[in-house]
């Protein structure tokens, strides 16, 4: 039997959305479709995404504000400098006019932080209960600067920086979605962060940025591990060097989630040359998104591609897809 015709046999689940499969099992039903090279400096780069986060409407924010954010981040992360947005929206029936007002000025106060046109809105509407209220897709376009330099390999030596305290995305959201009332107690950290990018990657040598990484599915654990296996060497980190603070611990504890394996849209992983680490940190701190940015660790010599966590105790753990925790949830974007 041909792979695409076992890939017809089987059926979508939410743990594909939670996982990242889906766009795995896309790729395969698509096998042989052309594929475009990534853009080149000076040419023009874009960026699509749907977003069915639920709830649709939380403490901070809402779906219109993170479909601009999330793809405008994006682009950013691979260096793209963002210069304007498409918004579509499906509707369902009995949605009161007001919260459509709320998304889309929600959605448009998001697209002047991040200094970007809005291009065009479209609106589809659907039954009621096909779509959990509202669901959004956006596009963002953009150019490839000429400088700074592109994204270059994780080298042994590289230190590993986040931007902001982690966890606070899911936890805000789940603590929305079951009703806890913690949100007012965590934010959700949804905001455009090409501008604080912008000023970091101006600030060092080109090329000393060696890569910038989203906190997508599968949370920082993922990131480190996929940096530890193109680099072919151990990616550590230190427990206590996390920025995770006490509400968000206690929080995800009573949730049952790893911050450490769970999306989250505020943090950014930026893998930097030694000799910068110190000045990234500080551009970092000097954007308000940007203040709590610290370095956790370090790409080592040791020729084993793993990412591991050194715990408060001194033990190392591997940093691997298992979890004690709850599965990540769906839906968090």
């Amino acid at each position: 039997m041909r792979d695409e015709d076992q890939l017809d046999d089987r059926q979508v689940t939410l743990d594909d959305d939670a996982y990242g499969h889906l766009g795995r099992l896309a790729a395969g039903l698509l096998a042989g479709a052309p594929v475009a090279e990534p853009a080149g400096p000076g040419e023009p780069a874009v960026s699509s995404g749907s977003y069915t986060v639920d709830p649709p409407f939380f403490g901070d924010g809402d779906i219109g504000r993170l479909a601009v954010c999330a793809a405008v981040n994006d682009l950013a992360v691979e260096g793209v400098e963002p210069r304007w947005v498409t918004l579509g929206l499906t509707v369902e029936a009995g949605l009161p006019a007001a919260l459509l007002r709320r998304a889309l000025t929600s959605a448009l106060e998001a697209a002047r932080e991040a200094g970007v046109d809005v291009r065009g809105v479209e609106t589809r509407v659907v039954r009621a209960g096909d779509a959990n209220r509202l669901f959004a897709h956006s596009t963002v376009g953009g150019t490839v600067p000429t400088t700074p330099a592109p994204p270059s390999p994780v080298s042994p030596g590289d230190v590993l920086l986040l931007s902001s305290p982690l966890g606070g995305w899911p936890v805000h959201l789940l603590s929305v979605r079951e009703g806890l009332g913690l949100e007012n107690l965590v934010p959700s950290g949804c905001h455009p962060l090409n501008a604080m990018l912008r000023e970091v990657l101006w600030s060092v040598a080109p090329g000393t940025v060696r890569q910038v990484r989203r906190i997508a599915r599968g949370g920082l654990a993922r990131v480190l591990q996929t940096q530890a296996s193109a680099a072919g060497r151990t990616v550590r980190i230190s427990e206590e060097a996390l920025p995770i603070p006490h509400e968000v611990e206690s929080a995800a504890g009573l949730l049952g989630i790893d911050p450490l394996r769970t999306t989250d849209e505020g943090c950014l992983c930026l893998c930097v040359a030694p000799g910068v680490a110190e000045d990234v940190r500080d551009a970092l701190r000097a954007h308000p998104y940007g203040r709590e940015a610290t370095v956790i660790g370090e790409v080592t010599d040791t020729a084993v591609p793993v990412a591991l966590l050194v715990e408060r105790g001194g033990r190392s753990q591997r940093l691997d897809g298992r979890s004690r925790m709850r599965p990540e949830p769906s839906r968090l974007r």
